[in-house]
């Protein structure tokens, strides 16, 4: 609103319209994948429809979404493992996988590594360059708990852990060696 205020009023460098309006928008489509994402979180335990979901080509999907990104911030991404079929909720695993790899992205500093590892029902989310601090580690999956450098709503990990506690997978997040990993472990 401030952004939109400022162009609004020709404020200062805010009267350069072409450069913050995309800003604004960007913003406005970030807040609404968190709305959506708040209401789908109130009917989700509702509808759930097991089905066998193929991870890997699931994954494919998502990292082929984040693409432009990676390639921004000159990301070395890979996918190791081979394909895996479990039984879940297609759309909510797409939604949890989606928030981890957006993290994931988000989170790693430029040329940095995003490594998604699958070995039998574990899969692995691993980022170089990136850190959670130690204090905020054992609250990261609580609502609106993020890191001082405000890349995020604080919302991403609470919808992780929230898709995975209905769909009985077991989510731990820690810091590593050098990065950060994101562990599921599926039933």
């Amino acid at each position: 609103m401030l952004l939109v205020d400022g162009m609004t009023q020709e404020v200062g460098k805010y009267k350069d319209t072409k450069t913050y309006l995309p800003q604004v928008k960007e913003q406005l489509k970030s807040m609404q994948k968190v709305v959506d994402d708040i209401l789908y979180l109130n009917h989700c335990g509702e509808d759930i429809q097991c089905i066998s979901v193929d991870i890997e080509g699931v994954l494919e999907e998502i990292l082929q979404a984040y693409r432009v990104q990676i390639e921004e911030k000159r990301l070395c991404c890979f996918q190791i493992g081979e394909g895996k079929v479990v039984q879940s909720d297609e759309e909510l695993l797409k939604k949890l996988l989606d928030n981890l790899i957006s993290n994931a992205v988000s989170h790693t500093e430029e040329d940095g590594e995003i490594k998604v590892e699958l070995v039998g029902t574990v899969l692995k989310i691993y980022n170089r360059k990136a850190h959670i601090d130690e204090e905020l580690l054992p609250h990261i999956c609580e609502p609106f708990v993020s890191s001082t450098d405000k890349r995020g709503r604080g919302l991403g990990l609470y919808v992780v852990s929230y898709y995975c506690n209905v769909l009985g997978i077991q989510f731990q997040i820690e810091n590593v060696k050098d990065g950060v990993m994101a562990t599921l472990t599926f039933s």
